[in-house]
């Protein structure tokens, strides 16, 4: 999967590449702060990145996170709207049209599943991410698993991407003892 990756084109407007940088960024202070302020930065920064480069998978992916945090989270008046959960998916399934063999689109999109009640569907999506990159993994899965009714197996996987990222957000730990709880 590595080789593949590395045969794909990379973005050749580099004004994107950088909005798409800073949006990234931006989201991953979000895990700070927790401020609906830079939800907002980064989905601003990122869909400027998808006005000059509208295939760019990676950016849709980041835009997409963005919606599912709004929606899960009561930051603004984005939480729990259908509207908003419609946003994350739309931008997750671009995601998957724009780049088939990109583990994260397809995590994306099957976090979105979870929400939209088909914990089934979001099961299937992770698997395949894992398929594409036995090496990726995603601390949400165990949450699919838990929604699915898969108690044990979303144990597995919860230790399991703990081991490969000792740096992972608290709530992969959290998704861990509501497994062991369930």
């Amino acid at each position: 999967s590595e080789v593949e990756r590395t045969g794909r084109k990379p973005l050749t407007n580099w004004e994107s590449y950088d909005y798409y940088l800073q949006g990234s960024d931006t989201y991953s202070q979000f895990h700070r702060d927790m401020t609906a302020a830079n939800i907002h930065r980064s989905r601003s920064l990122i869909e400027q990145c998808i006005a000059l480069a509208p295939s760019f998978s990676p950016a849709h992916v980041v835009l997409s996170a963005t919606y599912t945090t709004s929606y899960n989270l009561p930051l603004d008046d984005d939480y729990l709207k259908p509207e908003t959960l419609g946003k994350a998916h739309n931008a997750a399934t671009i995601a998957v049209k724009c780049d088939p063999k990109s583990p994260r689109a397809y995590t994306q999109l099957g976090y979105t599943m979870i929400f939209a009640r088909q914990p089934d569907r979001a099961v299937s999506l992770f698997e395949r991410a894992m398929a594409l990159n036995p090496n990726f993994s995603d601390w949400r899965l165990a949450l699919a698993l838990m929604m699915a009714g898969h108690m044990h197996k979303a144990v597995d996987v919860a230790q399991s991407h703990l081991r490969l990222d000792p740096f992972a957000l608290p709530i992969a730990r959290g998704y861990l003892g509501l497994a062991h709880y369930m």
